[in-house]
């Protein structure tokens, strides 16, 4: 387990003397995200913990929805992201 916070500890450190990585990191799980949006894998409508509403929208609005409305969401990140990445000195 030290061998594991250790990596992290040394990955972490690295990603911040490097926030470009980080950041095509970032943009690389967005689109893991809406890939997994797109070909409606279940684990992208999975509640994450009590905060989440997702069951709720998804009564309240139908599965595609929510799916869409996440989707766009996620876009809007990716699109803030490589802004980010393409701007960051």
């Amino acid at each position: 387990m030290e061998q594991l916070n250790d990596f992290f500890g040394k990955l972490f450190a690295y990603l911040q003397e490097h926030p470009q990585y980080g950041l095509l990191v970032a943009i690389f799980l967005v689109i893991l995200y809406l890939v997994g949006l797109i070909f409606d894998w279940k684990w992208t409508l999975l509640p994450s913990g009590s905060s989440d509403f997702t069951h709720m929208w998804i009564d309240l609005f139908g599965k595609n929805t929510v799916r869409f409305i996440k989707g766009a969401l996620a876009v809007l990140l990716l699109l803030i992201l490589v802004y980010f990445y393409f701007h960051y000195k």
